[in-house]
C-alpha cells in the first residue's frame, strides 16, 4: 500500500486480535488519503475475492493543488480576460456610438437639403425660418454675419 493513502474502514474480516486481522472472501477495505488536501488516484473501495486477490490495487494520493489549483487559476485568468476585452469593447462601441450620433447631430445641423427649400419661407437673416436649427460652426456665424439683414 502506498504511504499516501490509509485504510479508513474495513468489513467482514477474521479478527486476530485488536491489530491484527486477515481478509477473507467477501472482505472489504476502504481507503483515504492521509492528507485533506490530497485526491485519491484508483478505487476507494476494494474486495477480497474468492481467489484471495482483490478487486483492485489501492489507491494512491496525490496533491490536489497540483492539478486543480493550476486548472482554477487558468480559469480565472481567462474569466478575467474575457471580461477585461468585453469591457474594453463595450466601451470602444459606447464612443463610436457618440462619435456617430455626434456626426449625424452636425449633419443635421449644416445641411439643408435643395429639394425641401422650394416651399420653406427664408426670412430676412438669410435662415430657413421653419428650420430653427442652432449652428455651432464659427465659419457658418461668420459667414452669416457677414450677409447683409435686407438680403432676401
Amino acid at each position: 500500500m502506498d504511504s499516501s493513502v490509509e485504510i479508513q474502514e474495513f468489513g467482514n474480516v477474521y479478527h486476530v486480535n485488536e491489530s491484527h486481522w486477515f481478509a477473507i472472501t467477501g472482505s472489504w477495505v476502504q481507503y483515504k488519503c492521509r492528507h485533506d488536501n490530497s485526491l485519491p488516484v484508483g478505487s476507494a473501495i476494494s474486495t477480497c475475492l474468492s481467489n484471495n486477490t482483490w478487486s483492485s490495487k489501492s489507491p494512491f494520493c496525490i496533491p490536489a493543488h497540483s492539478f486543480m489549483s493550476e486548472h482554477i487559476l487558468y480559469i480565472i485568468i481567462g474569466g478575467l480576460f474575457t471580461i477585461l476585452i468585453a469591457l474594453r469593447l463595450n466601451k470602444k462601441l459606447c464612443k463610436t456610438r457618440e462619435e456617430i450620433e455626434m456626426t449625424v447631430q452636425r449633419q443635421i445641423s449644416h445641411e439643408v437639403y435643395a429639394d425641401d427649400t422650394d416651399d420653406m419661407p427664408c426670412n430676412n437673416y438669410g435662415d430657413y425660418s421653419e428650420v430653427n436649427l442652432e449652428v455651432d460652426d464659427p465659419d457658418y456665424k461668420n459667414l452669416k454675419s457677414s450677409i447683409p439683414r435686407n438680403f432676401a
